[in-house]
C-alpha cells in the first residue's frame, strides 16, 4: 500500500492567520492566490456578515471569512467523513465553537429546506457538478436583499444562470463569478 501525503491548507489572515486545515483525499480546495483575491474582493462585505459555505469541502472559505470578521459560518458538506474532518480540524486549531455550524447533509436538499438568510454564499462544488439555474434560484432565496452569491467553478463551463454576474475572475481553470442579489 502507498504512503499518503497528508495535503494542509493554511488560512491566510485576519484572527486565525496561519492555522492549518487537513485536506481529505478526493477534495478540491480553493488554491492560495484564488483564496486571497477572494477575500480581497470581499473584504468590505465581510465583516458581521453571515457566510454560507456550500459544498465546504476543507472548509477553508467559511473559516477564512470567520477569520476576517464574519459573525458566523455555517458549512454544509454531504460526507460524513469530509464534515468530521472540518470539525476536527476547527476543534483542533481553537476555533470558537459559536461562530460555526457545520450541516453534513446535501446542499441543494439543505437550500431546500432552510429558512437561514445569509450576506455571503459560497458555492464551490466538485468540477463535474453542474449547477442550474434552479439551483440558484434556492441560493437567491438563502440569500439577504444585497447579499452576494460566489459560484467557483471550471473555466468555460455555462450554467445558464438567469443573472449576469457582477463581477468575474479567471485562475487558469478556475472561474470566480460574483452575484449580487437585487
Amino acid at each position: 500500500m502507498k504512503n499518503r501525503v497528508k495535503s494542509f491548507l493554511s488560512v491566510i489572515a485576519g484572527k486565525y492567520k496561519g492555522r492549518r486545515l487537513e485536506c481529505a483525499d478526493g477534495v478540491r480546495p480553493l488554491t492560495g492566490l484564488s483564496k486571497k483575491s477572494l477575500f480581497d474582493i470581499l473584504t468590505p462585505y465581510i465583516g458581521g456578515a453571515r457566510f454560507l459555505d456550500l459544498f465546504a469541502g476543507t472548509g477553508s472559505v467559511g473559516l477564512e471569512a470567520l477569520s476576517r470578521g464574519a459573525s458566523q459560518s455555517v458549512f454544509v458538506e454531504k460526507s460524513p467523513r469530509v464534515a468530521e474532518l472540518i470539525r476536527k480540524n476547527f476543534v483542533s486549531g481553537g476555533v470558537d465553537a459559536g461562530e460555526y455550524d457545520i450541516v453534513p447533509i446535501d446542499a441543494r436538499n439543505y437550500l431546500e429546506h432552510t429558512s437561514e438568510k445569509f450576506d455571503i454564499i459560497f458555492i464551490g462544488p466538485p468540477y463535474p457538478l453542474m449547477l442550474d439555474k434552479d439551483f440558484m434560484t434556492l441560493v437567491f432565496n438563502a440569500l439577504k436583499p444585497g447579499g452576494i452569491a460566489v459560484c467557483q467553478h471550471r473555466t468555460g463551463c455555462d450554467f445558464g444562470f438567469p443573472q449576469k454576474a457582477a463581477r468575474t475572475k479567471v485562475y487558469g481553470v478556475t472561474t470566480i463569478d460574483f452575484y449580487i442579489n437585487e
